[in-house]
C-alpha cells in the first residue's frame, strides 16, 4: 500500500514473478509497523510477499524504501493469536534463519551459532506460548526472534537462499494453506534431500542445537539424527505433517507449481539454489516425498 499510493503503478509492476523487466520504486509512504504475530519480521526488514489466485503466483519483492520508519514490538499484542498461527509463525521464524544456515558458504561459525540461538529460543518458548498463551516472557522472547530473523543481524556476509519458502509460496498459491504450516510441512523433506550432500553443515546444527555427541559417529551419521531430532521438534507442536494433513489428496499440481517455483525464484531459471540445486523435477519429488 505504502509503494502503490506512492508511485501510482500496479504493485505486479514491481514484483518480480518472471517478467523481463522489474520497475524499481522511487519512493513510498512511511511505514510504521504494530506486529501482532511473532512470525514474518517485517516490523525489521523490507521486503513482502503478494499473491496472485488467478495465475496461482505467490512472489517476494522489496526496496529500502519500504524498511519501516519506526516498528512499536508490543508482545501483550500476541497472547490472543490462536494456537494454531502461534505455532505457523515460530516455524516461519525458524525457517528464516535455517535457510541461510543450510545454503550460505562455509567458515562462517559466527552467523551460523546467531541462526541457531534464534532456533533454540523459539523450540524453547513456542510450547511454553501454546501451552499458556499470555506468558509474556515467552511471547517476549518469540517476538525478539521474529525480529532479528530477516533483520541483517544473523547472516550478513554468509549469502544463502530461500529455496523452502520458494517452494512453500508455489505450495501456498495453489492450496491457500498458512505460510508457517507450509514450511513446516516441506522442511524435513527438503532436509532429508539436501543434508547427503552437505553432511558437515547438518552435522553441525546436530551438535550445536540438539546437543548430538560426535563421538563414534560420522558427519553423514550425525547429520542423520538432526533430521531426526527436527521431525522429532515439529512432531512436537503439531508440524509434522503430510499434504494430506493440509487437504492435498493427489499430485495434479505438482508440475506446475514447480514450474512456477522455477520461473519466479531461480536466478538462472534453471534450478533453485540449494546445496543439492533443486531442478523441477526435484522439486516435483520433494513434493511427493511429503504426499
Amino acid at each position: 500500500m505504502a509503494l502503490v499510493a506512492a508511485e501510482n503503478h500496479p504493485i505486479w509492476d514491481y514484483v518480480n514473478h518472471g517478467q523481463p523487466v522489474v520497475k524499481k520504486p522511487l519512493t513510498a509512504l512511511p511505514i510504521i509497523e504494530i506486529p501482532t504475530l511473532a512470525a514474518t519480521g517485517s516490523e525489521a526488514n523490507s521486503g513482502g510477499v503478494i499473491t496472485n489466485w488467478e495465475t496461482h503466483e505467490k512472489a517476494v519483492f522489496g526496496s529500502p524504501l519500504l524498511f519501516p520508519k519506526v516498528s512499536i514490538i508490543d508482545p501483550e499484542l500476541t497472547v490472543t493469536v490462536p494456537e494454531e498461527y502461534t505455532i505457523d509463525g515460530g516455524i516461519d521464524i525458524i525457517c528464516h534463519v535455517m535457510e541461510g544456515f543450510f545454503t550460505g558458504i562455509d567458515d562462517t561459525p559466527i552467523q551460523d551459532r546467531f541462526s541457531l540461538a534464534v532456533v533454540r529460543t523459539v523450540m524453547d518458548c513456542l510450547p511454553v506460548a501454546v501451552k499458556e498463551p499470555d506468558n509474556i516472557s515467552a511471547r517476549s522472547n518469540l517476538s525478539w526472534a521474529s525480529a532479528v530473523a530477516l533483520s541483517g543481524i544473523i547472516g550478513p556476509g554468509r549469502r544463502g537462499s530461500y529455496p523452502l519458502h520458494a517452494m512453500q509460496h508455489a505450495l501456498s498459491a495453489y492450496y491457500d494453506i498458512s505460510h508457517g504450516r507450509g514450511l513446516a510441512l516441506l522442511l524435513p523433506y527438503l532436509m532429508e534431500y539436501t543434508y547427503p550432500t552437505r553432511p558437515s553443515k547438518y552435522a553441525f546444527m546436530a551438535r550445536e542445537l540438539f546437543g548430538i555427541d560426535p563421538e563414534g559417529k560420522s558427519e553423514l551419521e550425525q547429520a542423520k539424527l538432526g533430521l531426526e531430532w527436527m521431525i522429532d521438534f515439529l512432531r512436537s507442536v503439531g508440524r509434522f505433517m503430510k499434504m494430506k494433513d493440509v487437504g492435498i489428496t493427489d499430485d495434479s499440481n505438482f508440475e506446475k507449481m514447480a514450474e512456477v517455483t522455477i520461473r519466479i525464484y531461480s536466478p538462472n531459471k534453471q534450478y533453485l539454489v540449494n546445496p543439492r540445486p533443486l531442478y523441477k523435477e526435484d522439486i516435483i519429488r520433494i513434493f511427493r516425498m511429503a504426499m
